[in-house]
């Protein structure tokens, strides 16, 4: 068998998610060959230990039939009743989920929430129509600066004057402490207040993290 058409063949049980003893066999060849082979062809695709168990093939070839369907992974989660952080690490176990499907998945939630902010959907409406949590929504949309702010049922009308003081003293370099001394009131109360106002605590987190 040819180099090529060997790798070839490796590739193909990568992709259905067969262990290092299971594509040895499949090859005809020993175990201690097939690693020996990798080793001197590091371009291959990394391959599952044998100590990750047997995989459940009925479970395994719907995920994929689903995947190719281009399904996302909060999609596949939910017809499977489960959370998207555990259909995540099934699809990665199983290296049924590339790099480039991830960067597609994240071009993909992006157009995603851009649609529904054109349609003035809450960042609660959004979170739910993403099957993600409220909080881990708040998460994206601050390391995703490039994506427009939406609204917040949490916000409510503001104070201009208070909202302003406190944006210019956290630029200012001070932390939530010192604002609450600054305008004679508690910590909790400033960590509460910025926390409401995506625009704030994206200021705040990016003025520690420079520290």
């Amino acid at each position: 068998m040819s180099s090529r058409k060997l790798e070839e063949r490796i590739g193909s049980f990568v992709s259905e998610g067969l262990t290092k003893e299971e594509i040895a066999k499949r090859l005809g060849i020993s175990y201690d060959g097939l690693i020996s082979y990798l080793k001197n062809h590091p371009e291959l695709p990394k391959l599952r230990d044998n100590k990750k168990g047997p995989r459940d093939l009925r479970k395994y070839t719907l995920i994929k039939s689903l995947l190719e369907q281009e399904k996302s992974p909060s999609d596949i989660a939910r017809e499977f009743g489960v959370s998207r952080q555990a259909m995540s690490q099934y699809l990665h176990y199983h290296n049924l989920i590339s790099n480039e499907r991830t960067r597609k998945g994240i071009e993909n939630r992006k157009k995603k929430i851009k649609e529904l902010l054109s349609q003035r959907y809450t960042r609660k409406e959004i979170a739910n129509e993403l099957g993600i949590s409220y909080h881990r929504l708040t998460e994206y949309l601050i390391h995703h600066k490039e994506l427009p702010k939406p609204k917040s049922e949490r916000e409510g009308p503001r104070d201009l004057g208070k909202y302003t003081l406190i944006k210019s003293l956290i630029e200012s370099g001070l932390n939530q402490t010192q604002v609450g001394i600054k305008l004679e009131t508690a910590q909790t109360n400033i960590s509460k207040y910025i926390n409401r106002y995506l625009e704030l605590r994206r200021i705040y987190l990016d003025r520690r993290i420079k520290k």
